[in-house]
């Protein structure tokens, strides 16, 4: 895409999102600042779809033990943080300009397979950080949700399953933010915290997006997307055999489980996954599944904080090695069934029980 392509692109997404022209004034330098990455463009094509390009990102993930992740310093962190407001309210100019000051670029994209005008925040080449890669869908009528892979290439096929139920879901979530590095990047299994796993290390630019994103301008639910792989020694206490999806709400800063209400929206998305042909178990401080239930995870403590979006509104799911290759070999009917689970649940703020 040349410039004045991009520039077009951007200008066409602004009048299909509705926001204000003048956001756009300073049209030379966003010219520069919107165009769509190269290393896009060479990943999948000019023309590609979210799925794809979220899978070859996570395919060119480097190895656990690489180092080619950098924790960001406190300034990074914040600007980040106003880079991500910038974009919750519409300001894409703002979010652009920040942007340049952390090597990201802020860009206009539309999904060749649904159409969907989106907003990526991607890096640029070199990588010199992996902070991570953010798709946002500004539209109004986009859900109260976000979707999140924080363990792409650890958890196999996260990245494609969670762009997937991003993307093609009938719904339209807000956005997804998926991680860029190996969760065990900077050391070995077992580490902890380890910098490059934002379900540990609670200073990352994951999870500076997840905050800003579930409460900028309303609340807004997460559902987090990881992979596991059954054990019998290690999941015995909780199910003779394995399931398909094992969901938790995660726990409080006090590290205190919360547990899903019989009419919660995790315990929903657990029936409507069930319905749509998975197996399905709920974790939650009696023990079931206790592996399994988010209790460190710091997107969980502040989701269910009273910072956050409040408790119930953090949905941490694990899925069975067995869905998440159907995923990737793009069973139709698995994939019919996840988007439908997907949609069955009101993720609405307003529209949840209370």
């Amino acid at each position: 895409m040349e410039h004045a392509g991009a520039l077009k692109g951007a200008l066409s997404l602004v009048a299909l999102l509705g926001l204000a022209p003048a956001t756009w004034a300073d049209a030379p330098a966003l010219e520069n600042a919107m165009k769509l990455p190269g290393w896009v463009r060479g990943l999948v094509g000019a023309r590609a779809s979210l799925v794809d390009l979220a899978s070859d990102i996570e395919r060119t993930i480097p190895p656990r033990g690489s180092g080619a992740y950098t924790p960001p310093t406190d300034k990074q962190l914040a600007t980040f943080r106003g880079l991500f407001t910038a974009l919750a309210r519409g300001d894409l100019a703002g979010g652009a300009h920040l942007a340049a000051q952390v090597h990201y670029r802020v860009t206009p994209f539309t999904d060749a397979a649904t159409g969907t005008p989106l907003v990526l925040v991607v890096e640029k080449r070199p990588w010199r950080h992996r902070f991570g890669f953010f798709a946002l869908d500004l539209a109004p009528a986009a859900a109260d949700l976000v979707i999140e892979v924080p363990h792409p290439k650890h958890d196999m096929h996260t990245g494609r399953l969670g762009a997937y139920l991003f993307s093609r879901a009938g719904l339209r979530p807000f956005a997804l933010v998926m991680a860029t590095a190996h969760r065990y990047d900077s050391g070995v299994r077992g580490e902890s915290p380890t910098p490059a796993d934002p379900t540990r290390y609670a200073s990352s630019v994951f999870e500076v997006a997840h905050e800003v994103l579930t409460t900028a301008g309303r609340r807004r639910y997460a559902v987090q997307v990881h992979g596991y792989a059954y054990s019998a020694q290690k999941h015995s206490d909780s199910s003779a055999v394995p399931v398909d999806a094992v969901l938790s709400q995660g726990a409080g800063g006090d590290g205190a489980i919360v547990d899903p209400l019989p009419d919660g929206m995790a315990t929903q998305l657990s029936q409507a996954l069930h319905q749509a042909g998975l197996t399905t178990s709920l974790a939650d401080s009696t023990g079931r599944w206790w592996p399994l239930c988010a209790s460190r995870n710091p997107q969980g403590h502040f989701t269910n904080s009273p910072e956050g979006a409040g408790p119930g509104w953090f949905i941490h799911v694990e899925f069975e090695r067995s869905v998440r290759e159907g995923a990737a070999a793009d069973d139709p009917d698995l994939l019919r069934g996840l988007r439908q689970a997907l949609d069955a649940v009101p993720w609405r703020e307003g529209k949840h029980p209370t």
